[in-house]
Formats: C-alpha cells, structure tokens, sequence
C-alpha cells in the first residue's frame, strides 16, 4: 500500500506530514489521507512524493497497479 511506504519513508527521515507538505506542497490534511488509505494520490502527486524524499516513483508504487497515461 502507498500509504504505508510514504510513512515509513517520512518517519525514516524524520519528518512531520507538515515538513512533507512544506516540501510538496501537498496540504497535511492529504498526506495524512494517503497514508491511511483513505485517498490514493494521483500519479502526479506521487512523483511529488518520489522528488521530495529522493526515490524513483517506482519505489513508492512497488506492485501497485498503475493508473492508464
């Protein structure tokens, strides 16, 4: 799940959901949505995510299907 490895990869570096947003621009209230699983990002929104914690898109997707172009 998406959620699950964007919170383990905020905590891993220390970071508030308020930190990640001010480095995404992402609102707090979203990223604390994605991590409970209660929203699924856009691909948009998670290359967000990949650029600010330093990872390739495909680290946080894993297996998880993938939306169409």
């Amino acid at each position: 799940m998406i959620g699950t490895k964007l919170r383990t990869l905020r905590k891993e570096r220390g970071w508030t959901q308020k930190e990640l947003e001010d480095s995404t621009g992402i609102a707090q209230r979203n990223i604390s949505s994605y991590e409970s699983g209660k929203l699924q990002p856009s691909s948009k929104t998670i290359k967000r995510f990949a650029d600010a914690f330093g990872v390739r898109v495909e680290d946080l997707i894993g297996d998880l299907p993938t939306e169409p172009a």
